[in-house]
């Protein structure tokens, strides 16, 4: 019960400047409905993400997430046309170059 209450009076502070902030928040926003520890949680990561490097930060995403949010226009206008070609046989050029040229007649 003693070591209960040593650990409770150690956490005390942490739990008196969250619930502060908290209630801050309240003030401050005019928050009408219930702020949940979740939503409290949520906000602080996004107040407090650019700490952390964006290495970091993408290593919790795989790669087909990461590139979802991003349009094929976007994601492809870094590469060279090489680049762009890889993998493609020449058949493949081919007809995408014939779909093109009637796309734009």
């Amino acid at each position: 019960m003693i070591q209960a209450r040593e650990e409770y009076h150690i956490h005390q502070p942490e739990i008196s400047t969250l619930v502060q902030q908290l209630f801050e928040n309240y003030r401050k926003e005019n928050i009408a409905m219930p702020y949940t520890i979740q939503d409290y949680q949520r906000d602080y990561v996004r107040e407090h993400l650019d700490l952390l490097p964006p290495e970091e930060v993408l290593q919790r995403y795989t790669p087909e997430e990461v590139l979802r949010r991003y349009s094929p226009a976007d994601r492809l206008k870094n590469l060279s046309p090489e680049d762009r070609l890889k993998g493609l046989s020449p058949e493949e050029i081919q007809k995408a170059l014939e779909n093109l040229r009637q796309y734009h007649s």
